[in-house]
C-alpha cells in the first residue's frame, strides 16, 4: 500500500484548509473541531494565526506554537469530505429527476385539468364588489 502524505495546503479561510495529496485527493478541510480539541492549539483559534502554518520534512502541517496534525487525519478528513460531496450530490440529483419527472405530468394536459378542477371558484374583487 501506498503512504499518503500532502503535496499542497493552502489557506482557504478561517480554520479551513485546502489539501492535495500525492494520490491525487483533494478538497478543502475545516480543522476548527481539532484546533478546539488541543490545549497547544489555542493560539491558532485566531484564524490569522491559525493561517501561519507550515509543511515539515515528514511533511506534516505545522504551526510554529508547536501543534501538528498528522498527513494521516488530514487525508480521512478529507475523504470523509469527499464522500459526504458526492453523497450531497447523488440526493440533489434524485431532488431535481423528482423535480423534471414532476413537471412532465404537470404538462400533461389532463394533469392540468385535474389540478383546476380541485381549485374554488373564486370571484374577481371588482365583481364582488358590484353585486
Amino acid at each position: 500500500m501506498e503512504s499518503k502524505y500532502l503535496e499542497e495546503a493552502r489557506h482557504v479561510a478561517n480554520h479551513t484548509v485546502f489539501l492535495r495529496f500525492n494520490d491525487g485527493v483533494r478538497g478543502e478541510v475545516d480543522l476548527r473541531d481539532v484546533v478546539e480539541r488541543y490545549e497547544i492549539a489555542a493560539p491558532l483559534k485566531d484564524p490569522v494565526e491559525f493561517s501561519n502554518f507550515f509543511l515539515d520534512p515528514w511533511p506534516t502541517l505545522c504551526w510554529s506554537c508547536g501543534f501538528d496534525i498528522s498527513p494521516e487525519t488530514l487525508y480521512e478528513k478529507c475523504r470523509q469530505n469527499a464522500e459526504q460531496a458526492v453523497a450531497a450530490g447523488k440526493a440533489a440529483l434524485l431532488q431535481t429527476e423528482d423535480i423534471l419527472q414532476q413537471r412532465k405530468q404537470s404538462a400533461d394536459p389532463n394533469a392540468i385539468s385535474a389540478l383546476l378542477a380541485r381549485v374554488p371558484d373564486i370571484e374577481p374583487e371588482n365583481e364582488r364588489d358590484e353585486k
